[in-house]
């Protein structure tokens, strides 16, 4: 199939979505263009000061301060002197702090930066005296475009001008607004979210996520062929390929357990693994365990970065996006001026009205720079109207 990177540079946001054929299976988020600055949260393969607070001989490394509340790890090659307590050091950020546990780092800084920006972090890091990033921050656009490139997507399509200046030196790239707003990055987003999702011939996968592993249950209910005898395993030959697609968008890594419904022989289950192997291995890589006659797996999986659970919602009530968690209040006002923005797009005469729950209105109102950019690209077309009868971090666009 063919692959293509969307990347929709937004006024509250800049996300890529890497689509393959016509589904998407992997999303990137980074601030808006403007915003890159104000970005706290340390990321994969940046820049940082840090200074060592201790050594642990038997971790085989040492914890330093980089600037965030957790402390990062920084491993030692086995003939490599552990770093000494209190010294500054350059590091490059390998993976971003996860849950409680604080990032993970490494002194490989220099592999990819040309020689001006390898001598602009040192001499940042000559003038420094506590932990911080020491080069400015990418485009939004420009560094989405080279982690989604690493997929070797067919073309880039971008949905702005501003946006291919950026990612000139990295070809093809296009600008199609339309094709971004068909594409329907959100729309996949939400998708992804879903406790349950269906595969080919009915049945669903039922996706958990918890701190320590995530499970994934194998449904037939639904299927049309499950009094078959071999029923099972054309369910799981669906399932697996859906399986890692879903795996892949929704971010998820780690300790992964899923549970099939037993493969009916022992060339079945050899089937089954065979496909577990095989499939979508460029979209997430990951090793396969022990498949069990009764069909239960054990695998595991790179964990970089947060979920889009994680990312997405906080722990709460019931009655949200996944029982015991709601989506954040940042990640429902991103979206409502996504939306918007995406309407004003479409509708290129017509005034639009935002229509806000109290919260989220309030919360809008302290984002005057988002608001300013639509200003800036659709003059006076929107408003945004309060709503005290709508539920909570909820919006609707009328006009």
């Amino acid at each position: 199939m063919t692959r293509r990177l969307f990347i929709e540079c937004g006024a509250a946001e800049t996300r890529a979505a890497l689509v393959d054929g016509d589904e998407a299976v992997k999303f990137w988020f980074a601030p808006a263009r403007g915003d890159e600055a104000a970005a706290i949260a340390v990321e994969e393969g940046d820049i940082r000061l840090a200074r060592v607070r201790s050594c642990s001989t038997p971790l085989g490394g040492a914890f330093v301060d980089i600037g965030e509340e957790a402390d990062a790890f920084l491993p030692t090659a086995k003939n490599q002197s552990p770093p000494v307590e209190g010294a500054k050091t350059i590091v490059r950020v390998k993976r971003s702090a996860l849950g409680r546990k604080g990032a993970v780092v490494d002194l490989d800084w220099r592999r990819g930066l040309s020689p001006g920006a390898q001598q602009a972090a040192e001499a940042c890091a000559a003038n420094a005296s506590t932990p911080c990033a020491l080069l400015p921050p990418a485009d939004p656009a420009m560094k989405l475009a080279r982690i989604g490139a690493a997929f070797k997507p067919a073309e880039i399509v971008a949905d702005d001008s501003v946006a291919l200046t950026a990612l000139g030196n990295l070809t093809p790239v296009v600008v199609d607004e339309t094709a971004v707003i068909e594409a329907d990055i959100q729309g996949a987003i939400e998708e992804s979210l879903s406790r349950h999702v269906g595969f080919s011939g009915g049945g669903r996968l039922t996706i958990d996520e918890t701190e320590a592993l995530v499970a994934v249950d194998v449904d037939l209910a639904g299927r049309a062929d499950a009094s078959q005898r071999h029923a099972n395993d054309l369910a799981n030959k669906a399932a697996v390929a859906r399986l890692f697609r879903e795996l892949s968008k929704r971010g998820i890594g780690g300790r992964i357990v899923v549970d099939f419904p037993p493969p009916t022989s022992p060339a079945a289950r050899r089937d089954l693994l065979e496909g577990l192997t095989a499939l979508d291995a460029d979209i997430f890589p990951r090793r396969i365990g022990k498949l069990a006659p009764d069909g239960l797996l054990d695998l595991t999986a790179p964990r970089r970065e947060k979920s889009l659970l994680e990312r997405a919602t906080e722990p709460a009530g019931e009655g949200w996006a996944r029982a015991g968690r709601r989506l954040t209040i940042d990640w429902q006002a991103k979206a409502a001026i996504g939306a918007l923005e995406r309407a004003l797009r479409r509708s290129r005469a017509r005034r639009l009205t935002l229509l806000a729950s109290e919260d989220l209105a309030a919360y809008l109102t302290g984002r005057e720079t988002w608001l300013g950019r639509l200003r800036e690209r659709y003059g006076a077309r929107f408003t945004i109207e309060t709503r005290p009868q709508m539920k909570e971090r909820s919006f609707d666009v009328a006009g």
